[in-house]
């Protein structure tokens, strides 16, 4: 479905922002979840909702799973970024 795009994406992603907080993305089935300092966000890879479209799967969850973790995450250009 996506599995393999979404962990070559997500697992490199393990970073500290500069106040200190840790970044990271762990992917579970079809759940993505966003660690971000002591809070987390999940989202879902959904096929129905966001067409069979593998990149655009994966940034929805991205983008759900990091509303649901107070931040926002935007694509541009081929690089993402996340605004806390």
């Amino acid at each position: 479905m996506g599995i393999n795009y979404a962990d070559a994406l997500l697992k490199p992603v393990k970073l500290t922002l500069p106040d200190g907080r840790k970044v990271a993305f762990k992917r579970r089935g079809l759940k993505i979840t966003l660690t971000l300092g002591d809070k987390t966000g999940e989202g879902l890879l959904r096929r129905l909702q966001h067409g069979p479209e593998v990149n655009v799967m994966v940034r929805e969850a991205l983008r759900e799973a990091a509303r649901n973790a107070g931040a926002e995450i935007h694509f541009e250009d081929g690089s993402a970024y996340l605004v806390v």
